[in-house]
């Protein structure tokens, strides 16, 4: 036995409602054993030409009000969007807006969007020519306890067969007589879904309220399924864009402390290499300047001239505080008295040799040509070793006019 509001119960009636399963055929679910009798079989003998002329009125009709443009028009022109919103707003002008929230878009937009908030799509076809679309619309449709399942379960979409989605949506869904409702779920390669369920003909709120209660307890399922399944692709999506950012990160850091270390070590090898270069550097140098002492102090070791009018006797007072002297021809150049400081461990191209009485400079190499006597050391002459006021910065700084030999 079937319930009026389970959804696999079905009637023959025009004026019973009709609940269509998914994959059920009307005409095999609408079948009554009894019309096997032989009884039913005489009845229908008795009345087949009865049936065939009212066949033909029908038909002679229908011809006559589409030949005569009394039948369904469709707005060749028209854009679905377009078509939809003029519906709505008939609707709305005709019954109010104490109705489940309709989608306000194209049959296509509203199954996509019922695809991505794993609902049902619920269609409603208008048709404002039948005679029980009104009351269903009033009293069914306008029906609190509908309005809240729909909208809470179901994307609502409502077209009337006279724009050409509605007429589209007419034939693929399979409709037969007013109102009508189908459940579609949506499937990949069928422009209108997969019929899930239909409820369709004279309907009460009580039917629809089944209906409706009925395709969410025998499918609700599918979409929780397909939900949490899109939920888990979605967090394992997640997952991996946090495992790919974190190895990236990670990657980075790795590169960024490799970076460092080859710039410290670039540092550091530029600095061994510096650091070698100046101990090079000082080491010939100090090669040059024990070579060069080396020969002036060959040269220094000759006998001194004796006292006389043409000899000059130097006192050279160094940095530490002793003192050196020697004798040398007033004709001699200066040059000799800064070999002779050189080879006491003056740096003569960082110093100068002062004079007090009169107070004279002497450097080198710019005053090394003058002769002693031109410079006013004779017959005898204190100089002093003194930094130079604006010393030579040469290509490894400064060095001390008097180092440690």
């Amino acid at each position: 036995p079937s319930h009026p509001t389970d959804p696999r119960a079905l009637t023959t009636s025009s004026s019973s409602p009709a609940f269509v399963p998914r994959g059920q055929p009307r005409e095999q679910n609408a079948a009554d054993p009894s019309q096997s009798s032989p009884l039913r079989i005489l009845l229908r003998i008795v009345f087949f030409p009865f049936r065939a002329a009212v066949s033909l009125v029908s038909f002679l009709s229908n011809t006559i009000t589409r030949l005569l443009g009394l039948g369904p028009l469709l707005v060749e022109n028209e854009s679905p969007r377009d078509a939809n919103e003029r519906f709505l707003s008939s609707f709305q002008s005709d019954y109010g807006d104490v109705h489940p929230r309709f989608y306000r878009g194209t049959y296509g937009e509203a199954l996509r969007t019922a695809d991505r908030q794993f609902k049902f799509l619920l269609v409603y076809l208008h048709s404002d020519r039948h005679p029980r679309t009104g009351p269903f619309c009033r009293q069914v449709l306008a029906e609190p306890a509908i309005t809240r399942l729909v909208e809470e379960s179901f994307v609502f979409w409502a077209g009337s067969i006279r724009s050409q989605e509605g007429a589209g949506a007419q034939h693929a869904l399979g409709l037969s007589t007013f109102p009508f409702l189908a459940v579609v779920s949506p499937q990949r390669g069928r422009e209108y879904g997969r019929v899930v369920a239909v409820c369709e003909g004279l309907v009460s709120s009580n039917d629809v309220r089944g209906f409706l209660a009925g395709v969410l307890d025998g499918h609700g399922m599918s979409l929780v399924a397909a939900r949490l399944e899109q939920e888990e692709r979605i967090t394992n999506r997640r997952l991996i864009q946090e495992q790919n950012i974190e190895y990236q990160r990670s990657l980075e850091a790795d590169r960024e402390r490799e970076r460092r270390k080859a710039e410290e070590d670039a540092k550091r090898e530029k600095d061994e290499r510096e650091a070698q270069l100046r101990e090079e550097e000082r080491q010939r140098l100090d090669r040059e300047r024990r070579d060069r002492r080396e020969q002036k102090r060959r040269k220094l070791q000759e006998p001194e001239p004796e006292k006389g009018d043409t000899v000059a006797s130097i006192v050279l007072r160094l940095p530490n505080g002793s003192r050196v002297s020697r004798r040398f021809l007033s004709s001699a150049p200066l040059r000799d008295v800064f070999d002779w400081a050189d080879v006491q461990g003056v740096e003569i191209a960082l110093a100068c040799l002062a004079s007090n009485f009169p107070r004279r400079l002497f450097n080198y190499p710019e005053d090394a040509d003058i002769s002693i006597e031109d410079a006013n050391l004779t017959p005898s002459a204190t100089l002093l070793v003194e930094e130079r006021s604006i010393p030579e910065v040469g290509p490894h700084g400064l060095s001390p006019a008097y180092p440690e030999a």
